[in-house]
C-alpha cells in the first residue's frame, strides 16, 4: 500500500528519508555525548530497523504491529539510563501496554481482527470499539 497524493508524492519514501536524516542526526549526537554501552547502540538500531521497515508498503496490520514494538524498543532504550529515565520509562510501559489491549480489543469488536462484530455490529458494540480505539489518541 503506497501512500500518495494527487501531487504523485510517494509518502512512505518522503517519510524514510525523513526518518533516516532523523537517524544520523541523533546517531551523530550520540556519538558526540555518550548516551551508553553497546546495548543503547544495538537498542537504537533495532528501534531504527522496526520503524523504517514500518515505514515501506506493507499491511496496515503488520505496520501497526511493527510500530508497537518499535514503541516496546523505546522503552527499554530509556529504562536504564537513570533512575528518574527507569521510573518514566515504567509509566510509559504500562500506558502503552494499555494503549495496545485497548487497540486490540477495538479492532477485534470492530471486525477487524476476526471478532463477532464483522457482520452487522450493534450500537454497543460499535461505540465500545470507538471508545477503545481512541483511548491512544
Amino acid at each position: 500500500m503506497t501512500m500518495t497524493v494527487l501531487t504523485g508524492i510517494n509518502w512512505n519514501v518522503t517519510f524514510s528519508i525523513f526518518f533516516i536524516v532523523l537517524i544520523a542526526s541523533i546517531a551523530v549526537y550520540s556519538w558526540v555525548v555518550p548516551q551508553g554501552n553497546k546495548r543503547w547502540w544495538g537498542l537504537a538500531l533495532l528501534l531504527s530497523v522496526l520503524v523504517l521497515v514500518a515505514l515501506q508498503p506493507v499491511s496496515e496490520l503488520v505496520r501497526m504491529l511493527l510500530l508497537d514494538a518499535a514503541s516496546f524498543v523505546a522503552v527499554a532504550l530509556v529504562w536504564g539510563q537513570s533512575l528518574l529515565a527507569a521510573k518514566a520509562a515504567k509509566t510509559y510501559l504500562w500506558l502503552l501496554i494499555l494503549a495496545v489491549l485497548c487497540v486490540g480489543a477495538g479492532l477485534y469488536l470492530a471486525g477487524i481482527l476476526g471478532g463477532a462484530a464483522v457482520t452487522q455490529p450493534g450500537i454497543v458494540e460499535t461505540r465500545l470499539a470507538v471508545g477503545l480505539l481512541s483511548v491512544v489518541i
